[in-house]
């Protein structure tokens, strides 16, 4: 990291950005954004989805390198120009991930001074290790056992002050905490928020970036809101309400952007799902409560289930699917029948199909064909000659037809996935999902991280699908999104159901102010 000590610099501004613009090919992420964080001070950042606070977060830790966008970082009085996350890290900027980056067979000791472990002639000092793991959570008001495993302590919330602990060790006293509330529950979150003011009290300086409005005006001092790459608030908290806010994010003239959904009214169509008290429990895998949740879903009918990072939307997905059975209660009827979900296999075999947010994670297998992986999608298995003889020829040009209808961008079936566009390669899954002729469909933030025409893609698929009578889920954090495709939203905060309506009669307004408790 090179850097140079600037003359007539504020020595209580510990970090100062002027000008910040980033472009990713035609597209500017951000335009000329310039505020400061002083010693002591925690700064809210806030912005609709989409305004800018990732790319922002990421120039400030280095992820984003010097050289790869315009306008000046500058860090205690020195100009940055980090390389990468590390150099950020050694300037004494530290990023605290939503779940922490640890590992958890490790000690609490260890994993707080991990990669920065003391040594001697190349050996680790072993006590000088746990006492400076030691002194670090003690400034966060925790009296551990470092030496107890991390594996079974505390969830996300230990891991998140495990990390914080990391960073005072190392010396950093610029803090950026990620949406680090979103995987706590009530009262971890209180903690969090008054380990951030402790913190900021021993002249740290805070940027919390969050879409929960009520807890920035809890322990923020100014508040930073971003819309559409540029600053479009800057004051201190005192005479803010959440209004003011809302209105920041969306601008004047935006707030009554309305539906452009195609179905048809659900009225007297057939009820293809219905849920009564349906709720997941909390558990290692389902870091919060989700439910009860009270709805019927139509034929033909696009419910777009919204809310925030952390809402429970992909939970709630994932448990309608099988996943995690024994932390369901309530019930379902599909239908008309009653229907209990106790494995992926079974829901696939009930007519539900799923899309995980996790392309890459939970879906695509790169090494495979994109033939091969649509036919893992079929409970009955590929087209057969005889007993276990694949037929290769049937597979194909039912391949061949998927392709056509979803206009994959392809060599052929036989193509390598792993050669395909982000979009395209949703398509393919979600031609997948689509070979059992499903009667609902759960799709989770299915156009996470493609291009806009992709997008539009997706979105005359889900509208089509539709229009053959399939029911569908559509998870999404956009609000746009919500209103544009969907016939009514669900929207969840927290984990509870807040509102159920038809998308024509609400707006991103009160959609935003409903994910963030302002109604």
């Amino acid at each position: 990291m090179a850097s140079a000590t600037l003359s007539g610099h504020n020595a209580g501004e510990l970090l100062e950005l002027d000008g910040i613009t980033v472009e990713f090919g035609a597209n500017r992420a951000l335009d000329g954004v310039s505020f400061n964080v002083s010693a002591g001070e925690v700064v809210g950042l806030m912005g609709a989805n989409g305004a800018g606070k990732s790319t922002l977060a990421k120039v400030i830790v280095g992820e984003i390198p010097h050289g790869s966008y315009r306008g000046t970082v500058v860090c205690s009085g020195k100009l940055a120009s980090f390389a990468d996350s590390r150099d950020a890290h050694r300037a004494g900027v530290a990023l605290v991930h939503q779940e922490g980056s640890v590992v958890s067979q490790l000690t609490i000791g260890e994993n707080v001074m991990l990669a920065i472990e003391p040594s001697r002639l190349g050996i680790i000092d072993w006590k000088g290790l746990h006492a400076q793991a030691d002194a670090a959570l003690r400034r966060l008001g925790l009296a551990i056992d470092t030496r107890t495993p991390l594996a079974g302590q505390g969830g996300v919330a230990l891991m998140e002050q495990v990390e914080i602990a990391r960073a005072i060790a190392s010396g950093s006293r610029v803090f950026v905490f990620d949406e680090s509330t979103s995987a706590l529950g009530a009262g971890e979150i209180t903690v969090l928020l008054q380990r951030m003011r402790e913190l900021a009290a021993q002249g740290a300086g805070i940027i919390f970036i969050s879409h929960r409005t009520d807890e920035i005006l809890r322990v923020c001092d100014r508040v930073v809101v971003l819309r559409d790459g540029h600053v479009a608030l800057d004051t201190p908290k005192s005479g803010l309400d959440h209004g003011a806010i809302v209105r920041a994010m969306l601008g004047s003239g935006r707030d009554n952007v309305v539906s452009g959904a195609q179905s048809a009214p659900s009225e007297g169509r057939e009820t293809m799902a219905r849920l009564n008290g349906w709720s997941l429990s909390r558990s290692l895998e389902s870091p919060r409560d989700v439910g009860p949740i009270d709805i019927d879903v139509a034929a033909s009918e696009i419910v777009a289930v919204y809310g925030p990072l952390g809402a429970g939307k992909s939970e709630l997905l994932q448990s309608l699917y099988g996943f995690m059975p024994e932390l369901t209660s309530g019930s379902i009827e599909l239908a008309g029948s009653r229907f209990r979900p106790r494995s992926p296999r079974e829901s696939i075999l009930a007519g539900i199909a799923y899309v995980s947010a996790e392309r890459q994670r939970d879906g695509v297998v790169p090494h495979l064909s994109v033939l091969e992986n649509m036919m893992l999608g079929w409970h009955r298995g590929p087209p057969r000659w005889k007993g276990p003889i694949v037929d290769p020829a049937r597979c194909a040009d039912l391949c061949r037809s998927l392709i056509r209808d979803l206009a994959i961008r392809t060599q052929g079936p036989d193509q390598p996935i792993a050669a395909l566009s982000g979009g395209n390669q949703q398509k393919v899954l979600l031609a997948r999902a689509l070979i059992n002729e499903p009667r609902l469909v759960l799709l989770d933030e299915p156009t996470r991280g493609i291009d806009l025409g992709a997008k539009q893609d997706v979105y005359r698929l889900v509208r089509k699908l539709a229009s053959t009578g399939t029911a569908v889920l559509y998870a999404t954090m956009e609000e746009s999104e919500a209103l544009q495709l969907s016939d009514r939203v669900l929207v969840l905060r927290d984990g509870k159901q807040v509102a159920l309506m038809k998308s024509k009669d609400t707006n991103r307004h009160e959609l935003l102010a409903l994910a963030g408790g302002l109604q």
